[in-house]
């Protein structure tokens, strides 16, 4: 079973899958933080981000048929389902981490203000 579930993860869809959504995953707030530092309107933003993220979603749905059949095996098997929810979970901490120590850095170099200094 587990070999079963690593060879499913070895699949070049599956990984091409993953690391779609990781990429549109840090390129969606990768746009919003520079939205946000260059002073773009908020309900533009809002608005931008929100017609962003229904096609990201569209994009890496795993029922779609340029994914094949792997992605969709990976949903509706429970185990292959937990080790991808942590391999996610993992990647978005990884990028919390490096997003903080970035805005602490663009902060600490003076690049930009906060508000009501």
């Amino acid at each position: 079973m587990s070999s079963e579930i690593d060879g499913l993860f070895r699949d070049s869809k599956v990984r091409w899958w993953l690391g779609s959504q990781v990429a549109a995953f840090v390129g969606w707030l990768g746009i919003a933080v520079v939205m946000a530092v260059g002073g773009v309107p908020f309900l533009f933003r809002v608005l931008l981000l929100v017609v962003a993220a229904f096609g990201v979603s569209f994009l890496v749905d795993p029922r779609r048929s340029w994914w094949g059949s792997g992605p969709t095996q990976v949903m509706n098997e429970p185990t292959a389902l937990r080790r991808y929810r942590r391999s996610m979970i993992l990647w978005l901490l990884v990028f919390l981490v490096i997003a903080i120590a970035d805005v602490t850095l663009i902060v600490a170099t003076g690049i930009v203000r906060p508000a009501g200094t």
